[in-house]
């Protein structure tokens, strides 16, 4: 009492210190509520508001990779068309070409925040692995029938009981639309696995 009538805090120092209080608080029982740590969300603050400038930094090198990213895919799509590419393999390419640079990019943006991309990238490749085990025959069999063209994009084939024209070859898929329609998703491994009527021959 004494110390606050020699020194009187303003109205406006009484408000903010009782934000500031009253925010602490919030964050508290939030963290305690959701992690069961009263510290968590008072961490993520201070590191946050640490790191203000790096986060800033890195959604600017997000949003200018972006568009650098849709330049290299404009520009790869100019290439193989004058090249005389098949339209499914310029797909399969340009597919290739935004999930690679994509993948960079977030990379180069969580090491400008300061994460380890050193173990996510190994984490997140054993992940990616583990999830995509069943599919890579898929993958492997879209880059044989790239390879080896047993039909291109416009082709009307026949699979099992499927007949339709060739719209696009997937990474996992290739899209075939029926007379009806219809757009059938078949795996690529089936295309390399069973026998293929190509009616346009």
């Amino acid at each position: 009492m004494f110390i606050s009538n020699i020194f009187p805090i303003l109205p406006n120092e009484r408000y903010i210190l009782f934000m500031e209080v009253s925010m602490s608080d919030l964050l508290n029982r939030a963290s305690e509520l959701l992690f069961k740590d009263a510290n968590v969300l008072i961490q993520f603050r201070d590191w946050f508001f640490s790191q203000a400038g790096n986060i800033l930094l890195a959604l600017i090198i997000f949003w200018v990779g972006r568009y650098a990213i849709k330049w290299v895919k404009t520009f790869a799509v100019r290439i193989m068309t004058k090249a005389s590419y098949d339209s499914a393999a310029m797909s399969f390419i340009t597919q290739i070409i935004n999930y690679t640079l994509l993948v960079g990019l977030i990379l180069i943006c969580l090491n400008q925040i300061g994460v380890p991309t050193t173990s996510f990238v190994a984490a997140f490749g054993l992940g990616i692995g583990l999830a995509l085990q069943s599919n890579l025959s898929n993958l492997a069999s879209g880059l044989l029938i790239l390879i080896f063209k047993p039909f291109r994009a416009g082709h009307v084939i026949q699979v099992g009981d499927t007949v339709g024209s060739v719209k696009s070859i997937q990474f996992m898929y290739t899209i075939i639309t029926t007379k009806d329609q219809k757009n059938v998703y078949i795996p690529n491994s089936i295309l390399t696995s069973q026998a293929i009527t190509n009616i346009a021959y």
